[in-house]
């Protein structure tokens, strides 16, 4: 049901021409002053763009502003940028002299709240838990995690700016929430859950994203997993922010399971998603 609410596939034949039109008439960059820059080609690219038309894009650009340190051009590579792209990007860089980099422009603010739901469910139980410790005595801690997936709004070296780490997609990080309260077990067994509020705001551009939500765990030295997940493509609006009901479910297994390293199934579940009450003028 999710998936259904936005789909945001930019379309090939739109954004061409509108290239087109730039650069026939040869103002579209250069009138806003802006040069072209590695957001552009991976906007391009993730529109399906032809690498060929990508490569005129560039040549034909009165001006570009391209970063290409190794580990940019490796996240290009993952990002679907051609070879060919990336060499046309060297040489438009090698034959220009960028003026200094202008701020980025600011986008509306938008909202975007998630909501926990606590209802339980036959055989299973509200939240996530998990043992404090693995087979090793490594300690483990849970996170719950809201990523932004769409590969325009991944930022560079995003892997070094999430505290996810390289081990998820390609993301720009929205909110990371690592919080565990202890849950008394049977016997000797020590068990950890997931720690979340009622609710939590977060700040968002204005637009449409593809979210990953869900919990991930880490044991102690090591990079976070995750135990469960879900996708949603959501469109945050400025004037109305957006609500997404979540549920996290463990299944309910004994402690012979547990002991015998069989770990529980976990879920993330989103139940909803709906615009909130836009906000009045001089509401407090």
């Amino acid at each position: 049901m999710m998936d259904s609410m936005w789909r945001f596939a930019p379309s090939r034949s739109k954004l061409l021409t509108t290239v087109l039109i730039a650069l026939a008439a040869g103002t579209a960059w250069m009138a806003a002053g802006e040069p072209l820059t590695n957001v552009d080609i991976v906007r391009m690219t993730a529109a399906r763009m032809p690498p060929d038309e990508i490569v005129l894009a560039i040549r034909s650009a009165p001006s570009t502003r391209f970063d290409l340190d190794p580990e940019i051009v490796e996240e290009l590579v993952l990002a679907g940028v051609a070879s060919e792209v990336i060499e046309a990007m060297r040489q438009a860089r090698h034959g220009t002299s960028p003026p200094p980099a202008p701020a980025d422009p600011i986008s509306p603010a938008a909202s975007l709240e998630i909501v926990f739901s606590r209802e339980a469910v036959e055989g299973k139980r509200p939240g996530v838990l998990i043992s404090d410790t693995d087979r090793e005595g490594s300690r483990t801690s849970l996170a719950f995690f809201v990523i932004c997936v769409e590969p325009t709004h991944v930022p560079d070296s995003w892997a070094a700016r999430s505290s996810l780490g390289g081990g998820f997609p390609r993301h720009e990080l929205l909110w990371f929430h690592e919080a565990n309260r202890p849950v008394k077990g049977s016997g000797r067994l020590s068990l950890i859950e997931i720690d979340v509020p009622e609710r939590h705001a977060i700040s968002l551009p204005a637009g449409r994203h593809v979210l990953e939500l869900g919990v991930a765990a880490r044991f102690e030295g090591l990079d976070w997993i995750p135990l469960a997940r879900t996708t949603a493509r959501v469109e945050a609006s400025a004037e109305r922010g957006l609500e997404v009901l979540v549920r996290l479910l463990s299944e309910n297994i004994g402690l012979d399971d547990v002991l015998a390293g069989r770990p529980p199934g976990y879920e993330c579940e989103i139940l909803g998603i709906r615009q909130a009450d836009p906000v009045k003028d001089g509401a407090p």
